[in-house]
């Protein structure tokens, strides 16, 4: 309508002129330089339509990469733009909400968070309704963090995760690792077993385990396909370190249910995402061989039994309450030892056996 409204006025000049200026174009008519102008005008319109729509496209494409990058400041920027130039609501509104939350920005955050619940988008519920909850500090309604902001956390972690989280000595793996080192010599099999390796992240205890023996066979789970890739290249003896590797969350890998049987499964600060001990245990327990071992680590929770910690969004437990399910759950609880965390947490680190 807009173009159609400027193609009559156009023309409207043309025709004044026409009369005023009769005759003075030589051969061409004054119709005939119009039309031409006019045709011309039409193109250049629908080729600059189609860049405003490339545009569009390369400024979302743009923050979607700045945002799954975290690079949160140039995310902001280009789904404004969006929000501003070409009146994109729905999904950016989401986006530009959780950028604010994770810039420690809440404030900020909460009106984006509103605008998308408002929507009729439904591909981010979950995350927004969890994402409103955080902002108003209502973090008892926290039961859970959704699959999708785990996943890209650790995806935006995967780069630099060992740099950033295993540079320090005394590591919770490492304890992990001497524990499981002195069980399996106790029980008199300490080479050739069999491991599962729950959110194996980027591979740091299974390289203990494969490079000195004690492992013959690793399993890794993680829901980051980045951290899957790193662990796809860990080479031990110029062999790969895992012998089977699955990018999937731990509810998907679970329900399927296939019989395999483990001698050791690791689970290192798995339940601070996957919030569910008493699920988490009975599953593990049911692809444990008899006498095998879960190594488990958490952060512990400084008031209840689960605690949402907002800083780094997780969650803590209680030691009587884990230990509680895992007697519940079948298990003896061989060793319970303090760990400290590289961020300074405090934890806790369990071995318990099936029986």
């Amino acid at each position: 309508m807009v173009f159609s409204n400027f193609i009559q006025l156009v023309r409207s000049i043309f025709e004044k002129l026409a009369n005023k200026f009769k005759g003075s174009f030589g051969d061409k008519s004054i119709k005939e330089i119009a039309v031409g102008l006019l045709y011309n005008l039409k193109q250049e319109f629908l080729v600059i339509k189609e860049k405003m729509k490339d545009l569009e496209r390369t400024n979302y494409e743009l923050g979607m990469y700045h945002y799954n990058s975290g690079n949160l400041s140039d995310a902001i920027f280009r789904f404004k733009m969006l929000k501003k130039i070409f009146k994109v609501r729905g999904q950016i509104d989401y986006f530009i909400g959780r950028c604010y939350i994770e810039r420690n920005q809440i404030e900020k955050s909460k009106p984006y968070i509103e605008s998308y619940l408002k929507s009729t988008d439904s591909a981010f519920r979950a995350e927004a309704k969890y994402c409103y909850d955080f902002a108003y500090g209502r973090m008892q309604n926290i039961k859970a963090i959704p699959k999708e902001i785990v996943k890209r956390t650790f995806n935006i972690l995967a780069e630099k995760y060992d740099e950033i989280f295993f540079s320090k000595p005394n590591l919770p793996q490492d304890e992990l690792y001497k524990l499981v080192n002195t069980y399996v010599n106790e029980i008199g099999s300490p080479y050739g077993n069999k491991v599962l390796d729950l959110g194996c992240g980027t591979g740091y205890t299974a390289k203990m385990l494969k490079s000195n023996k004690i492992a013959s066979f690793i399993e890794g789970v993680d829901f980051s396909p980045k951290m899957i890739e790193i662990c796809k290249n860990i080479k031990i003896d110029k062999t790969p370190c895992y012998d089977v590797l699955f990018e999937e969350d731990l509810e998907t890998y679970f329900s399927k249910k296939v019989d395999k049987q483990f001698d050791i499964i690791i689970a290192s600060k798995i339940i601070s995402y996957y919030n569910d001990p008493l699920k988490l245990l009975t599953s593990c327990k049911e692809m444990l061989k008899t006498a095998g071992l879960i190594g488990l680590t958490y952060k512990v929770s400084p008031q209840d039994k689960m605690h949402f910690d907002s800083l780094f969004e997780e969650f803590q437990f209680d030691e009587a309450y884990i230990s509680s399910v895992a007697v519940d759950c079948g298990f003896s609880i061989k060793s319970s030892v303090d760990v400290k965390f590289p961020d300074g947490d405090n934890g806790k680190l369990m071995l318990l056996i099936k029986v």
